[in-house]
């Protein structure tokens, strides 16, 4: 009787420390990072490397910064966060319930509880010589195109996308992001620009 008391406890110390979102969520993540046009070379500042399309498999308690280069076109650099993910309260109230403080200190410490934002990432490469416009980029009418060409950038008001893009296939009733084929743009409070979203 004894032993098998003792066994109990040790099996539910382990439960404990081993952290509820640690067993049902994992400490990595698959990041995946897309370019327009593909054939872009991402270097991680982790040193992980990947030619877009591509996936990448991280942990999840890490920021990382990605460096996106390809002939022809602008390089870019941008951040992927390690932020505490939608579910990360009920996570939490998981462990209180199954894995208790101790459970809480390991799920911290190994960032389960936490998502790579944004995933995907999808970058928009900008010509590096706007003469080569028309033979790297596609038509100015289009998301993708007008990207490339330098001609759309963070900071547009509606009135000056709609001049470029003309009016949106959709938009919310907000009007706070219009969908073009399987662009989003997504615009702030003040009605301005403040990034491309890629429909999956």
């Amino acid at each position: 009787m004894h032993a098998s008391v003792i066994a109990s406890l040790l099996a539910a110390t382990g439960v404990a420390a081993s952290g509820c979102a640690t067993i049902t969520r994992g400490t990595t993540e698959t990041l995946a990072i897309q370019t327009e046009p593909e054939g872009a070379s991402v270097e991680l500042s982790s040193g992980l490397t990947c030619r877009t399309p591509c996936s990448l498999e991280l942990k999840r308690k890490n920021d990382y910064r990605l460096y996106v280069r390809k002939a022809g076109y602008q390089d870019a650099t941008l951040m992927v966060e390690s932020r505490l993910a939608g579910s990360g309260a009920a996570g939490m109230a998981g462990n209180v319930l199954i894995g208790g403080i101790i459970g809480i200190g390991v799920d911290s410490v190994t960032g389960a509880t936490n998502s790579l934002q944004p995933n995907p990432v999808h970058v928009h490469l900008v010509v590096l010589d706007p003469a080569e416009a028309d033979r790297l980029c596609g038509p100015p009418a289009t998301v993708p195109g007008a990207a490339c060409r330098g001609l759309l950038k963070p900071g547009a008001s509606r009135q000056e996308v709609e001049q470029l893009l003309g009016p949106p296939q959709d938009r919310t009733a907000e009007d706070r992001t219009w969908r073009y084929g399987h662009d989003t743009l997504v615009f702030d409070d003040a009605g301005r620009l403040t990034s491309t979203i890629v429909e999956q």
